[in-house]
């Protein structure tokens, strides 16, 4: 997401349009999230593909194809520490269930 601002920053005035998608997990395999019910919202490649074309279009920078994104977009930018310790515990947690 950075560089992407930075990008749109930089060359935004230059006529060069910039967007950054930010999906939830998506399953490019049918069934690869299966084993992982705790991973959350899964979408698959086609879920994704209008909030593409209709961000594209519209020239938005920030692409989410869900609100489960954006909310935790504002988790972040609130607690940007607690979102990493809460993430962290998410991923061991998922990490172990994968051993």
């Amino acid at each position: 997401i950075g560089f992407a601002e930075w990008l749109a920053l930089n060359y935004g005035t230059r006529g060069i349009g910039v967007s950054c998608l930010c999906p939830t997990a998506v399953a490019t395999r049918p069934g690869q999230f299966d084993a992982m019910p705790e991973i959350g919202l899964v979408q698959t490649p086609a879920d994704i593909a209008q909030f593409v074309i209709d961000g594209l279009e519209r020239e938005t920078f920030l692409i989410l194809p869900n609100a489960a994104v954006g909310g935790s977009f504002r988790k972040k930018a609130t607690d940007y520490d607690a979102w990493i310790t809460r993430t962290q515990q998410r991923l061991t947690a998922m990490d172990g269930l994968r051993d």
